[in-house]
């Protein structure tokens, strides 16, 4: 059984919301939670998910990379909302820039993927 903890789903309007991070996630959840009137959102099992799919209206917003790229940097060094981040740039780099973030990050991510 797998469970879809980061999904909406909404029987009586037979919506179902594929949640993705930075992208207004809080004011979807507002949304769904006013729109079925319950504080806590009905959660779906992905065998369940199969059964259903055919009549509900399934939907997810994404940001463009570049706009994310963008704007983790103004959140996370300029802002200086992750300190640590801010830090270990400075051990690899002179400068924290954007240039040297958008490096950074794709370096990290040749690590981990």
């Amino acid at each position: 059984i797998m469970d879809l903890p980061k999904q909406y789903y909404d029987k009586s309007h037979e919506l179902f919301n594929c949640r993705n991070a930075k992208v207004g996630t809080r004011s979807i959840t507002e949304f769904f939670k006013n729109l079925s009137k319950k504080r806590n959102l009905e959660r779906i099992r992905a065998e369940d998910l199969r059964d259903i799919n055919s009549t509900l209206l399934s939907f997810s917003f994404v940001r463009h990379p570049f706009e994310r790229l963008t704007s983790a940097y103004q959140n996370k060094m300029i802002d200086g909302t992750d300190k640590e981040r801010f830090r270990r740039m400075l051990k690899s780099y002179p400068e924290v820039s954007f240039p040297n973030f958008v490096d950074f990050i794709l370096k990290k991510s040749e690590k981990q993927c």
